[in-house]
């Protein structure tokens, strides 16, 4: 097995590690292997072609320039709905409801994930391989 070095900042990995705990980890190494292939796997976004129904949720930080994600917003017809709330006095939730071609639903998440205001970017389809 490869070993691999990171840095982190210490308030990080306390709550990694306080994580880690909580969810029966042994190592460090388990929960970042673990955490690795979620990553992956989130990133790949493997949706099926063809109509889909899916849903997005992100955490953005509240009182930021919206700009970049209404123009996202926007551009995607493939948004059936959204809901906007307030988590707490520094970080807002939105969820959107999708309906629409696999590949037009790729796009979109991940543009999503490029905004730099977001902070966290979560994806369910209907697709059975997902």
């Amino acid at each position: 097995m490869t070993i691999v070095s990171i840095s982190v900042n210490e308030e990080l990995l306390e709550k990694f590690d306080e994580t880690s705990a909580r969810n029966g980890y042994s190592t460090r190494s388990e929960a970042i292997r673990d955490a690795m292939r979620a990553f992956v796997g989130d990133a790949e976004l493997e949706i099926e072609g063809g109509e889909n129904i899916a849903i997005i949720s992100l955490i953005y930080a509240k009182g930021v320039n919206r700009a970049e994600l209404i123009r996202v917003q926007h551009r995607f017809p493939e948004i059936q709905t959204m809901l906007h709330t307030h988590l707490d006095d520094k970080n807002c939730l939105e969820v959107y409801i999708l309906k629409g071609e696999g590949e037009r639903l790729k796009k979109l998440v991940r543009e999503i994930r490029h905004i730099k205001a977001v902070k966290r970017v979560d994806f369910a389809s209907n697709a059975s391989n997902v």
